[in-house]
């Protein structure tokens, strides 16, 4: 595959978008289960593009096994793309779960008290989870609930969990359980009379503002989420039951 068909220009340029194509699978492979239906198709996905390259001569087998390494998680990937004079797109961070988790621990030892520390951990809970379900990573979600250790959570943490993923969960099989450990983690915290009136209705979909929402200020929720953080348009009539 040399130019007597392609001009090396235009040559060059499909090597490019190959490897940024591969970059681009590997990114959104970052924090995705290995045993979930998502790696293994984003897998299949990226190297399949790796052997079109090598059979094409587009891209030579060590490139290829150095982009596979990328995929399996080997290799850094920003390290393989400088390697090969990628230039790395403006893409926002991307975590695993046990990388978010680990933050959130660190900033809930010790637990917060103040108003702009309680904040901190909220927000970082709602971008967190609101970017798994604009990706569609659902299953990684569910992981992430199975996963929390409510030991290590404030209130405010274990209600974010609940009032963020409350519209999805029908299709969150480990929230069932979560919602359980939450409320005996509440009730150490703050008693039976406080678990109740905060966590109440909260272990089922219902689509009205809660205790919590007053609690901390937040705006009506639509049937996505919080409509300050998912960015949908803001409806009317759900503002206007949920009074």
């Amino acid at each position: 595959m040399k130019d007597k068909w392609m001009p090396a220009e235009s040559l060059d340029q499909v090597k490019k978008e190959l490897r940024s194509a591969v970059y681009h699978i590997a990114y959104h492979m970052i924090g995705v289960d290995k045993q979930s239906n998502r790696y293994e198709n984003l897998f299949q996905g990226g190297a399949s593009f790796l052997q079109f390259g090598v059979r094409s001569g587009l891209i030579n087998p060590d490139e290829s096994n150095d982009w596979l390494d990328v995929l399996r998680a080997n290799k850094s990937l920003k390290e393989v793309a400088s390697k090969y004079s990628l230039e790395v797109p403006d893409l926002p961070e991307r975590i695993s779960n046990e990388e978010f988790l680990k933050r959130l621990y660190e900033k809930c030892n010790p637990l917060p008290e103040t108003e702009k520390k309680k904040s901190e951990v909220i927000d970082l809970i709602f971008n967190y989870v609101n970017n798994l379900f604009k990706e569609a990573r659902t299953e990684e979600c569910n992981w992430l609930l199975a996963d929390i250790d409510v030991s290590k959570l404030g209130v405010d943490a274990l209600l974010s969990f609940l009032t963020i993923t409350n519209w999805a969960s029908a299709n969150l099989p480990a929230r069932k359980l979560y919602f359980a450990r939450a409320w005996r983690r509440c009730l150490q915290l703050v008693g039976k009379k406080e678990t109740k009136a905060l966590l109440g209705g909260l272990d089922k979909y219902e689509n009205k503002q809660s205790i919590f929402d007053r609690l901390v200020g937040r705006p009506q929720r639509d049937s996505f989420g919080w409509q300050n953080i998912m960015g949908y348009p803001k409806q009317e009539n759900l503002s206007e039951n949920a009074k």
